[in-house]
């Protein structure tokens, strides 16, 4: 019997040496998985939330220029708009230019070329055609890229340089867009007069939240 103790006895240290030399300090592969959870997409670019703009407040400034060295600037306004952001992203909206209320600001004119012939040229068939197309559209739908529509002509365009703020409690949005004129049939078609005009409009937008 005593034999037999001393036999078991043996059993159960060498059990618990084995036992205790298995277990480590180390993190099983599960707790490490577990401890390095990713957080969800968008957690840190904050709220989703509904634009509407004060369409009487908001603006578009246009920027061309004639053979690099004469530029002319003006203004479009809105006829309406909203956009859903969240943090400095655009996720979605519309917004309606009101082409008609084109405006020149710029000093670059002559007696004879005057602020108002060019805005008259603008609107006219050969440009914006204002009378028959009055609006312009931006479709906002991927992060980056608009859907420009002008003159019932649609391409994608990249904005850049998006910056949301707040100005006296409401929410102020900025972007920068730049596009060819050409794809969208803003030339004088067949005149040797169309290149002396650069190609590139640039577009300074800014929007008021209501």
């Amino acid at each position: 019997m005593k034999m037999n103790r001393l036999i078991l006895a043996g059993i159960l240290f060498i059990g618990l040496l084995l036992t205790s030399c298995g277990s480590d300090t180390k993190t099983s592969p599960a707790e490490d998985s577990s401890s390095a959870k990713s957080s969800p997409p968008n957690a840190d670019k904050g709220t989703v939330e509904k634009f509407v703009i004060d369409a009487k407040r908001s603006v578009v400034v246009w920027k061309g220029s004639i053979l690099k060295m004469k530029e002319h600037t003006g203004t479009l306004k809105f006829k309406s708009g909203g956009l859903k952001i969240q943090g400095n992203q655009v996720l979605g909206g519309r917004l309606v230019v009101d082409m008609t209320k084109m405006t020149s600001t710029d000093t670059n004119y002559e007696a004879k070329n005057s602020k108002e012939k060019l805005i008259g040229h603008l609107q006219s068939d050969d440009f914006f055609n204002t009378k028959e197309f009055g609006e312009a559209t931006l479709n906002f739908k991927d992060p980056e890229t608009v859907t420009l529509s002008i003159r019932d002509k649609t391409h994608k365009e990249r904005y850049t340089d998006v910056i949301v703020s707040e100005e006296n409690g409401k929410k102020v949005f900025k972007a920068k867009m730049v596009f060819d004129r050409q794809k969208y049939g803003v030339a004088f078609l067949g005149s040797s007069k169309d290149l002396l005009i650069s190609d590139k409009i640039e577009l300074d937008v800014t929007l008021y939240a209501i």
